[in-house]
């Protein structure tokens, strides 16, 4: 059995984000979404794109339930080609504490809600 090396939960949390790489100083930004959030990093998904390991990117994620973008600044530490797509597993360097909060916070009422109604479920099959 593989054991998760994972230190923090995460969230299932789909979020807009734009990236590019820190390097460059054009305003030249790609468009893609989260599919996780921790409070270390996310895995975002986007169209087949040559990025490597280690390199260090500057985003744009989209705050839940806002139309409002706060800048990210993560290295890659993975990334797993999917189809015509490319996962990319991010760990923050540096991201504003309240705007990581505020996302993790709405990532946990999600899965609170989930979870409460996985156990309403099973209390009614019980019945």
């Amino acid at each position: 059995m593989l054991q998760d090396r994972r230190k923090f939960l995460r969230f299932d949390i789909p979020l807009h984000v734009k990236f590019k790489p820190s390097k460059d100083k054009l305003e030249r930004y790609v468009f893609g979404s989260t599919i996780n959030f921790s409070r270390n990093g996310f895995c975002f998904e986007v169209q087949n794109i040559d990025l490597k390991p280690a390199e260090t990117l500057e985003f744009r994620v989209m705050l839940p339930n806002e139309d409002a973008f706060v800048p990210v600044l993560g290295d890659i530490v993975w990334k797993k080609q999917a189809d015509s797509k490319s996962l990319f597993g991010i760990k923050f360097i540096a991201m504003n504490k309240d705007a990581k909060w505020e996302i993790l916070d709405y990532g946990y009422s999600i899965w609170l809600d989930n979870m409460q109604g996985k156990n309403m479920l099973k209390k009614v099959a019980c019945s």
